[in-house]
């Protein structure tokens, strides 16, 4: 891989910093050609309103979110739909939705009981809250994007499946592709390899080709780089971080 001039960022600012058009791609790529083009529709006044985009697959949440800065919103929402179980929690990700308003809706097939009241978002894009004190209801207008995530097609509600308007499958990443999102994250976070990528190989081989495991291994391997003053992290180091994983 050609050697270009090191970021120096922190793992966690990743998140901030992607996009559809620097993300490392999945499969085939139609996915993230398809997320491009509502992008593109939505920029375009395409949609009479804001589109339900239902991502499923590894790595779902990333191209949740960088569809979400793709978007340039000032106002981006994160849930885990488990939580989203209170009229509080609820009031909190829903309220004031203005056009540009982002809610990322994680792990959709965890709504459990809350799963009524995220059908009727995406159908109607509104929610009634109750006032226990007598006071009239409360009815929110969910007027920004909404973006459900989901590991398997087949664990998503199928009312909620129904009312999305788009379902993007993100396909399995291939070896050349973990790699290079390894390369990725290492070089944001202004870790250098050297030039042996056995090091990228070996992070993918210890991370057993599961996207969150090489992310968590990845994250040791840049720890122990920074707490060691290495300029340069070997296939050793990788080995050492996998037994701490």
């Amino acid at each position: 891989m050609e050697k270009i001039e090191k970021q120096q960022y922190k793992f966690e600012e990743f998140d901030e910093y992607v996009s559809l058009f620097n993300i490392v791609p999945a499969g085939n790529n139609d996915s993230l050609v398809l997320l491009r083009k509502i992008v593109d529709g939505i920029q375009s006044d395409v949609f009479d309103r804001n589109p339900c985009v239902l991502i499923v697959g590894e790595g779902s949440k990333d191209f949740a979110i960088s569809l979400a800065n793709s978007l340039c919103s000032d106002d981006i929402r994160e849930f885990e739909a488990k939580y989203l179980n209170t009229t509080q929690s609820q009031m909190e990700f829903l309220g004031d939705s203005l056009y540009d308003t982002i809610h990322i809706l994680n792990n959709i097939n965890s709504a459990g009981m809350s799963e009524s009241m995220i059908w009727s978002v995406i159908k109607n894009r509104k929610c009634r809250f109750n006032n226990y004190r007598g006071d009239p209801e409360i009815y929110y207008h969910i007027n920004g994007q909404i973006i459900l995530t989901a590991e398997k097609i087949e664990s998503v509600p199928v009312p909620i499946l129904a009312a999305s308007d788009f379902k993007v499958l993100i396909e399995p990443y291939t070896q050349n592709q973990l790699e290079l999102l390894v390369h990725q994250r290492l070089w944001f976070c202004g870790i250098d390899y050297g030039k042996d990528e056995e090091v990228l190989k070996t992070i993918v081989e210890y991370g057993k080709g599961e996207l969150q495991r090489i992310l968590n291994l990845i994250k040791i391997c840049i720890l122990l780089a920074q707490t060691e003053g290495e300029s340069e992290l070997s296939v050793e180091m990788v080995k050492r971080a996998s037994r701490m994983y």
